[in-house]
Order: structure tokens, then C-alpha cells, then sequence
């Protein structure tokens, strides 16, 4: 199973470039289920580790964020910093992803997730240059 993306904002270096941009989904207040998305941001599987750093790219200085990962939970992937905006910005997410999270009780099941599956189909989609993003 492909995973499916959620967050690879086309500003971002381990971005898609032709991913919407984020300055397109930031908010003024966060939603109200805003607090139980960031927490299941917060508790994906690491799919993937980097030793590149994060950075907030909507600020004109630099603020460092955190280590960049993937995370999963078998069926979505995003970057570690995703929550960070949700938090920061409020910023708009995927509606099928919002209703995913949702159906699975704003819990990931991390037992369930198959990372040997998962590590087989990324590296067989790296195959095909459509597929990646800059770092991922």
C-alpha cells in the first residue's frame, strides 16, 4: 500500500513542488478539533529519520523547529513539523486526512502498522521520479 501524503507544502525544502502552498491554508483561530489533530500528528510511527533540520519557512528569520522524520500511521505519512504549524499557523489540513483521523478515534493503532511493507513500497516509489518530493 502507497502511502498517501499529507503536508508536503510546496515551500518546504522536503516539500512537493506541486503541493499547495502553505501560505494558502494558514488561519487566523485554530479549529475545533485542533488539539486532537496535533496530538495525532505528535504520535505517528517514525517512518523516517534525517539528521536535516527543520525550519519555519513563514517567518523571515530563522527559527529552527525540530529534527526532520516521517511519521505514518500505515496509511497517511507527513513530516514531524506538521503539527508545529497546525499549532503555530492553524493551518488547513487534507479533508480525507481530517476524516481519517477522525474514523480511527484520534488514535494510532502502532501495532497494527506493517513497517517492513511500508519500507518496501517507499523504496520501490523512489523508482519513479513523480513520486519524490526534494528530501522524501
Amino acid at each position: 500500500m502507497k502511502l498517501k501524503k499529507v503536508g508536503f507544502f510546496k515551500e518546504l525544502d522536503y516539500g512537493n513542488e506541486q503541493a499547495e502552498s502553505l501560505y494558502e491554508v494558514v488561519r487566523a483561530s485554530p479549529a475545533s478539533n485542533e488539539d486532537k489533530v496535533i496530538c495525532y500528528l505528535e504520535s505517528g510511527k517514525i517512518f523516517l529519520v534525517s539528521p536535516f533540520v527543520t525550519q519555519d519557512v513563514l517567518l523571515k528569520e530563522k527559527k529552527y523547529i525540530r529534527g526532520y522524520k516521517i511519521l505514518t500511521d500505515g496509511v497517511w505519512a507527513w513530516s514531524s513539523d506538521l503539527s508545529y504549524y497546525v499549532k503555530e499557523y492553524h493551518i488547513v489540513l487534507n479533508k480525507d486526512f481530517i476524516t481519517h483521523m477522525s474514523n480511527n478515534g484520534w488514535e494510532i493503532n502502532k501495532d497494527a502498522i506493517d513497517s517492513e511493507k511500508l519500507g518496501r513500497d517507499w523504496e520501490a516509489s523512489l523508482t519513479n521520479p513523480q513520486n519524490r518530493s526534494r528530501l522524501w
